[in-house]
C-alpha cells in the first residue's frame, strides 16, 4: 500500500501528492524488477510506502529488512506502527547510497496488528525498493539476491493465477530455517492475511486443497481464493 502523508497529522502532507511510484523492470537487486519511488515533499512522512497488515505477537522481536538504492546518497527511514495508529515504535534512520544494499531494523512488537511505514519524502532524490521482508526474530543476513529468504517464496499457482481444476496442489519454496509450515487458505483476503482461518500444517513444501477439510469436496469455479504460508522455524538452526 502506498499513500501520501497521513490526513490525521498536521497540514502540509498534501505536498507529497505529486510523488509517483511504480515497478521498474530495468533496475533491481535481483535482476528482475523493483519498486521505484519518485518522492516529492519537504518532510519524510509526506510520502509513505506501507507494508500492511502484519500480524505480530506482542512482546516478541520482529525484524524488517529491505534492499534499497538511491539515485544519489540521501537519508531514509522506516518504523513499525499499529494499524489503528495507537502506538508506534522502532523508527530507524538510514543513509542510502547509489549502490544496492540491505538495511534492517529489529524491535519488540507493541501491537498485534501492525504496519510498516517507509518514509520516502523529505528529499526529491528517487529511490528503489526490493526484497522487503518482515519476520519474527533477529536479523538474518543476506536476504535477497545472494542469500536465502527467511520466508516462504516462489508460490505455485502464482499470484493472480486462474486455474480450471477444482482440486489444486499448492507449492512453494521454503525459508532458510523452515522446519515445517502453516498454510492459510480461504475466500477472504483479510481472514487469510490475519490468520483467522484454520491453519493446515505441512512438513513438505506442497499441499493439496483436497487435504483441507473445508475444501475436500473441491473448489468452486469462478470463486477467488487466497493463500499464504507461515514458516515454523528450526530454532536450533538459528543458534550460533
Amino acid at each position: 500500500m502506498i499513500r501520501p502523508g497521513n490526513s490525521g497529522l498536521p497540514g502540509g502532507y498534501e505536498d507529497g501528492v505529486n510523488s509517483t511510484v511504480g515497478f521498474d523492470e530495468t533496475e533491481a537487486a535481483d535482476g528482475l524488477r523493483s519498486l521505484k519511488v519518485n518522492p516529492v515533499g519537504p518532510t519524510d512522512w509526506y510520502f509513505i510506502v506501507l507494508y500492511s497488515p502484519i500480524p505480530m505477537e506482542v512482546g516478541k522481536e520482529y525484524t524488517a529488512s529491505f534492499w534499497v538504492k538511491a539515485e544519489e546518497p540521501r537519508p531514509f527511514a522506516a518504523k513499525f506502527k499499529a494499524t489503528d495508529n495507537s502506538v508506534e515504535w522502532g523508527q530507524t534512520p538510514f543513509e542510502l547510497t547509489s549502490e544496492w544494499a540491505e538495511y534492517y531494523m529489529t524491535s519488540e512488537a507493541q501491537n498485534a496488528t501492525v504496519k510498516m511505514e517507509i518514509f520516502c519524502a523529505g528529499n526529491d532524490v528517487p529511490l528503489w525498493l526490493d526484497f522487503v521482508n518482515v519476520y519474527e526474530g533477529q536479523y538474518v543476513p543476506g536476504i535477497g539476491p545472494s542469500g536465502a529468504s527467511p520466508l516462504a517464496y516462489g508460490p505455485t499457482p502464482n499470484d493472480g493465477s486462474v486455474v480450471d481444476q477444482t482440486l489444486v496442489e499448492l507449492q512453494w519454496r521454503p525459508g532458510a530455517l523452515a522446519d515445517s509450515h502453516k498454510v492459510y487458505f480461504g475466500e477472504s483476503r483479510d481472514e487469510v492475511e490475519q490468520g483467522l482461518v484454520e491453519a493446515i500444517s505441512a512438513t513438505e513444501t506442497s499441499l493439496d486443497t483436497s487435504d483441507m477439510p473445508a475444501y475436500a469436496g473441491g473448489l468452486t469455479p469462478g470463486q477467488t481464493y487466497y493463500w499464504r504460508v507461515d514458516e515454523v522455524n528450526d530454532v536450533a538452526a538459528d543458534s550460533p
